[in-house]
C-alpha cells in the first residue's frame, strides 16, 4: 500500500507540474511501464475517485441543494450527479488538452512521422498518470452506475462503452507505442459532456425556480453540447479511426493480435458515438417542433 501511495503521489505531482508548466517547457521525467504496479495504481485511483465523488456529493452538494432549493428528492439526487460529473469531465478536459499541448507533434498529420523510433515500455510520468487516472475514472463511473445510481435509459450502451473503453485503455497502455494518438483520442471524449451537464443543471434550476432565463441557458448549452459532440465524437473521432485503419499496419506488425483488438475497440466506440448522436438529433428535432430539449441518453426510467 505504501508503494502504491508513493507511486500515486509521484504521478499526480508530475501531471500537476505539467498543467502548471508554460507550453511544456520543463523537461519531463520518464519511467518504465509495469503491468502489476500500474494496474494496482489504477485501482487505487478508481477507489480514491469513488470515495471523493460520493463524499462531496452526499456531504456537500446534495445538502446545499436541499437547503437552498425546494425540489423533490429525486431532483436533489440529479443535481448532485450533474454537479460532480460536470466537475470530472471539466477537469479531465483541461488536463487532457493541457497535456496534449506539451507533447511534440500532437496534430494528426504528423502522428506517424517518427513512429518506428518510439518506445512503448518507457513512458513520460505525466502521460502515465493521465492514462491511469483516465482508466480509474471509467472504473469508478462504471461501479457507480452499476451499484449506486438509478437505472439509466441507455444503461446497456453505457456499460458497453465503459467496458470497451477500459479494455481499450489496457491494450493501448501496455501494447501501443504511439502515445500522441492515444492522448488525442482520449481528449475527444470529455469536452462535450461539460455543457451537457451544465445544461441539465440549468434545466433543473428552471423547474425549481420557474424561471425562463434558466430554461434559455439550458437550451443554449444543449446546443453547444450538440455542436461539440458532433465535432469531437463524430468528425474528429472518425478521422482518428480512419487514420489508425490506414496507418495502423505498422502497429499491427509489431503486435498483431493487440493491434487488431485495438482497431476493433475504436470501431465499437465510434458506433456507440453515432448511436448517441442519433439520440441528440431526435432531441434537436423535437425542440424545433416546440418540445423540450432534454437529454435522452441518461435520465433514469422512474423519473423521466
Amino acid at each position: 500500500l505504501a508503494s502504491v501511495a508513493g507511486e500515486m503521489e509521484l504521478l499526480a505531482g508530475s501531471l500537476w507540474k505539467t498543467t502548471q508548466d508554460t507550453w511544456g517547457a520543463g523537461a519531463p521525467t520518464f519511467a518504465p511501464v509495469s503491468q502489476q504496479r500500474d494496474l494496482c495504481v489504477g485501482a487505487a485511483f478508481a477507489m480514491t475517485f469513488l470515495v471523493a465523488n460520493w463524499t462531496v456529493r452526499l456531504c456537500v452538494v446534495q445538502p446545499a441543494v436541499r437547503a437552498f432549493l425546494q425540489v423533490p428528492r429525486a431532483k436533489v439526487w440529479k443535481f448532485g450527479q450533474c454537479v460532480t460529473e460536470a466537475f470530472w469531465f471539466a477537469a479531465f478536459t483541461f488536463v487532457g488538452l493541457r497535456l496534449l499541448l506539451c507533447l511534440p507533434k500532437s496534430w494528426p498529420s504528423e502522428w506517424w512521422a517518427d513512429f518506428p523510433d518510439e518506445r512503448g515500455d518507457v513512458l513520460r510520468a505525466d502521460v502515465r498518470c493521465y492514462y491511469i487516472m483516465y482508466g480509474g475514472r471509467y472504473m469508478f463511473m462504471f461501479l457507480s452506475a452499476l451499484l449506486l445510481e438509478p437505472t439509466r435509459k441507455d444503461m446497456l450502451a453505457f456499460l458497453v462503452h465503459n467496458s470497451v473503453a477500459v479494455g481499450g485503455l489496457y491494450l493501448a497502455y501496455f501494447h501501443c507505442v504511439n502515445r500522441r494518438i492515444d492522448v488525442f483520442f482520449m481528449c475527444l471524449f470529455d469536452p462535450a459532456d461539460v455543457p451537457l451537464h451544465l445544461a441539465k443543471l440549468c434545466k433543473y434550476l428552471a423547474e425549481a425556480k420557474k424561471g425562463v432565463v434558466w430554461q434559455f441557458m439550458a437550451s443554449r448549452l444543449f446546443e453547444l453540447f450538440a455542436v461539440v459532440f458532433f465535432l469531437s465524437r463524430v468528425v474528429l473521432l472518425s478521422y482518428v479511426v480512419w487514420s489508425c485503419t490506414l496507418n495502423g499496419p505498422r502497429l499491427i506488425k509489431a503486435n498483431r493480435m493487440q493491434g487488431w483488438m485495438l482497431l476493433a475497440v475504436l470501431y465499437i466506440l465510434l458506433l456507440l458515438q453515432l448511436y448517441w448522436f442519433t439520440l441528440i438529433v431526435r432531441v434537436a428535432v423535437r425542440a424545433m417542433r416546440g418540445g423540450p430539449a432534454e437529454d435522452l441518453r441518461s435520465d433514469d426510467d422512474d423519473n423521466s
